[in-house]
């Protein structure tokens, strides 16, 4: 797993998901510790996953389990597609519960039948992305989110196969070792703009730097350095495309202590300077290496949201 890319899943704020409507254009090979969910709403996707590749064709969905290196393709047709990334945490009754859960959901393959349709997945989904959407507009949103959040984990339990692999009393150790990288990334991604993140982050947590170094190489393949730069450029160009801050205050804002540095760092991640991004106008989703999400006419995902809110209904 680490030849492939970790991506880090930040949640929606308030609860333990990741809920969003993208067009994607093809995403690298990368693996996450969140279940994922995935409802083609338009359009057609290729799936690479283990056991072997998938095509989604609209109104289908398939659950990716956790851990599982994968890719999402374009097709020949365009696609609006709506992604579920839940934490694992949610999966478990007991805070140290040792056991992990590998379910079986593929709408898109005849050799995975589920006994009573996929219909209450697919209402779960496009409800949870409703209530997303609606959140700033609606106070109560955020509540309907989240039961509808253990709802889907409930369904996963009652619904689906699955099978269930207890953690070995041997694999303490390593499951310390996942929590302590994921508080390592979790800090750099609070953090990245503090100029000396790495030095405040070894006093913080009481490693030494070297084994900051080795434990986010060895998991998802990024020096602390590296990782803190990758936070900078993301967020920079964010900046660049969203703000109308000049170059220099964003430069300052995200940490780099010179323009200079911030220039040369930028066209070497990027390939163009900040400023020919900034003009270019280009509509790329921060982690596109990762994740080629693309931009989509916005008024066709609120129709595309309606038409299956009207066919599925509104789970609440």
């Amino acid at each position: 797993m680490n030849n492939y890319n970790y991506e880090f899943v930040k949640y929606n704020q308030g609860y333990e998901a990741k809920i969003f409507i993208t067009s994607i254009e093809h995403s690298n090979l990368h693996w996450h510790y969140e279940y994922e969910f995935i409802f083609v709403m338009k359009g057609s996707v290729k799936v690479n996953a283990i056991p072997e590749p998938i095509i989604l064709k609209e109104g289908q969905l398939i659950l990716l389990n956790g851990k599982t290196v994968h890719e999402v393709q374009k097709t020949d047709e365009d696609n609006i597609v709506l992604f579920v990334q839940v934490s694992p945490a949610l999966f478990q009754l007991e805070t140290e519960e040792q056991r992990e859960y590998f379910f079986y959901l593929n709408s898109g393959s005849q050799q995975m039948e589920l006994e009573g349709g996929y219909a209450v997945f697919i209402s779960r989904m496009v409800s949870l992305g409703y209530y997303a959407e609606k959140e700033n507009t609606e106070k109560t949103a955020r509540f309907r989110a989240k039961a509808l959040l253990y709802s889907l984990v409930a369904d996963c339990m009652e619904k689906l196969i699955y099978d269930v692999q207890q953690k070995a009393s041997d694999s303490e150790n390593s499951e310390k070792l996942n929590k302590r990288m994921l508080s390592l990334i979790h800090y750099i991604e609070e953090n990245f703009r503090d100029e000396y993140v790495l030095e405040s982050m070894a006093a913080s947590l009481g490693l030494g730097e070297k084994s900051i170094h080795r434990q986010l190489k060895m998991g998802i393949g990024l020096s602390a350095k590296e990782l803190v730069t990758e936070c900078r450029i993301k967020e920079a160009r964010r900046m660049l495309q969203y703000t109308n801050k000049s170059v220099s205050a964003i430069a300052d804002s995200v940490g780099f202590n010179s323009d200079k540095t911030f220039y040369r760092v930028f066209k070497k991640h990027v390939g163009i300077t900040p400023k020919e991004y900034r003009e270019a106008g280009e509509l790329i989703n921060a982690d596109d290496e990762i994740k080629g999400y693309l931009g989509m006419n916005w008024r066709e995902r609120v129709q595309l949201m309606d038409k299956y809110l009207k066919e599925y209904g509104l789970s609440e």
